[in-house]
């Protein structure tokens, strides 16, 4: 993701595609899916030809949003969540844009609701240009992404770093208009499938948490907490 983190893949590819994140079998309590608005090739179904605009904000700080991925892409997110009160909302705002972004990554960016949880001009340019390049307007996934070992800490100025381990190694690139495996070539090298990521939250006027940093993504074996 750009300067810092935009150039890196983020999340899924560690941004060969641009995330991994939620589906049918999340391993947290589940909330209210939105429409199903864009189906892949792969699930034999038509996409849509234009990208949707992004909803309306979540009901509410502590609720879950999953994206309608197809039933072939499957994101086990954590459970975690911070013991204190206050940070509870911020990690949830994160766990809700990881999943926005890599749902725009699943539908080749045809999807924006991501853009409901950036909170700064600069993450919301850096990010829009990162998914517009032809390794994600071209390409889905299908298989698991997780992520796990998640933690909160107190950043400068009211912000709030959420971190998390992903683990890629179980999902494969596909052709978004085919929805066959791409080759060898075009799959995330081995090395890169377990990484650290984090976002940086402020809360904003309306008292919402927003994304307003994306620092670079660590991965293996840099990040040695995220082998599993």
């Amino acid at each position: 993701m750009g300067n810092p983190g935009f150039g890196h893949r983020y999340l899924r590819r560690g941004l060969r595609g641009a995330l991994l994140a939620g589906s049918g079998v999340l391993a947290v309590a589940c909330s209210t899916a939105a429409p199903q608005t864009f189906h892949p090739a792969s699930d034999n179904s038509t996409a849509a030809t234009s990208p949707t605009s992004a909803p309306s904000a979540p009901a509410g700080p502590l609720t879950l949003v999953r994206p309608p991925f197809g039933r072939n892409a499957h994101v086990l997110m954590t459970p975690w969540m911070p013991g204190r009160p206050g940070e509870k909302a911020a990690v949830m705002a994160a766990k809700n844009f990881v999943l926005a972004v890599l749902y725009a990554d699943y539908t080749g960016d045809r999807d924006q609701r991501w853009r409901s949880y950036a909170a700064s001009a600069r993450v919301r340019t850096g990010l829009a240009q990162t998914l517009r390049v032809p390794s994600v307007t071209t390409e889905s996934f299908t298989g698991t992404v997780r992520f796990w070992r998640m933690r909160a800490v107190h950043g400068a100025k009211g912000t709030i770093v959420v971190t998390e381990c992903v683990d890629t190694a179980r999902a494969r690139n596909t052709s978004l208009s085919t929805g066959k495996i791409l080759p060898p070539g075009q799959q995330t090298p081995n090395h890169q499938n377990y990484y650290s990521n984090s976002d940086v939250l402020a809360r904003e006027s309306s008292g919402r948490w927003g994304v307003v940093s994306i620092p670079t993504t660590v991965y293996y074996p840099q990040a040695q907490e995220c082998k599993p």
